[in-house]
């Protein structure tokens, strides 16, 4: 930031010129994804960024990768010779975050929906209030797509949404079942869904447990510890950090400090690991229609 006025009641924010978002540089490049060391570098300083907001009692609530911009988008262009193509390396990997039209301090009115969708907390979709850490399970979701080129919960429906992420991390908390007035998506406590339409088929197939990525020796669940070492300088060496865990209410601070990581499942609800261990078997198969179609429609309206 370079500089902030208040024009008729509305706070300005000024930035340096910048890039491309990461997901217009993500699409370019065919939505191949970024390499592990550009994704931990990529990581610290999102995690620097939401300290600092949540620090002083602010929340983004739109947190997703066209909102957040290389501060140069040059790239060099390599030859990828196990996959037989040309793909764009960044050059630099610096971040920052942008777009604060939708942030809320603390103190402010809470909208009842915040975030794109693909975004979105659970906590938000069953409208049971939110704060700061709605910012640290958009992150977690945010890393994903930049390990494996797709959005994790390929979505645009609350009911689905939801079984999506009880296929990757569990049971919802039984709590935010009986908290919340969307008692339409339930039955007895338990999501009402049908696995035989084409939509429930779809989930079935493509959600998978995260004890599928926690069984397997996988070259995924290898990288996926690897992202996690945090490294970088001001993190100890060998520390997983706790990037999100809604259920747990972690914070950006914790995420930096690096503190613990559960290995255990206790109850799902891991956003972290939901972002970072899941599992589909490549090739993927977008849904329905093409990938660029369903990525380009992110909105936080829907």
């Amino acid at each position: 930031m370079s500089d902030w006025f208040n024009f008729h009641g509305h706070m300005c924010i000024a930035f340096e010129l910048l890039g491309k978002n990461t997901f217009e540089f993500l699409k370019e490049n065919n939505f191949q994804p970024y390499p592990l060391p550009q994704i931990r570098h990529m990581a610290y300083q999102l995690c620097h960024a939401l300290r600092f907001l949540h620090d002083n009692q602010l929340t983004h609530t739109d947190l997703k990768p066209e909102n957040i911009l290389f501060v140069n988008s040059d790239f060099d262009t390599l030859y990828n010779e196990k996959k037989s193509c040309e793909e764009k390396s960044i050059r630099n990997t610096s971040i920052r975050v942008a777009d604060f039209g939708s942030a809320t301090f603390d103190h402010e009115h809470h909208t009842t929906i915040v975030a794109t969708r693909h975004y979105r907390p659970p906590e938000v979709i069953l409208e049971l209030g939110w704060a700061q850490p709605c910012d640290v399970w958009s992150t977690g979701c945010i890393l994903f797509e930049y390990y494996r080129g797709f959005t994790l919960f390929q979505t645009h429906e609350n009911r689905e949404h939801l079984v999506m992420m009880e296929k990757i991390l569990g049971p919802i908390p039984s709590h935010m079942v009986h908290k919340t007035r969307k008692q339409k998506y339930f039955h007895n406590g338990n999501l009402v869904w049908d696995e035989n339409t084409s939509d429930g088929r779809y989930v079935q197939e493509n959600c998978k447990p995260l004890r599928v990525g926690a069984a397997g020796g996988a070259d995924l669940w290898r990288g996926t510890c690897c992202l996690l070492r945090m490294s970088t300088t001001g993190l100890r060496e060998g520390n997983f950090p706790s990037i999100i865990s809604f259920y747990r209410a972690p914070n950006s601070r914790s995420a930096l400090r690096g503190g613990y990581w559960c290995w255990e499942w206790e109850g799902g609800w891991d956003t972290a690991a939901a972002s970072l261990y899941y599992h589909t078997t490549p090739p993927f198969s977008p849904r329905r229609t093409c990938c660029t179609t369903r990525w380009s429609t992110h909105s936080s309206s829907t």
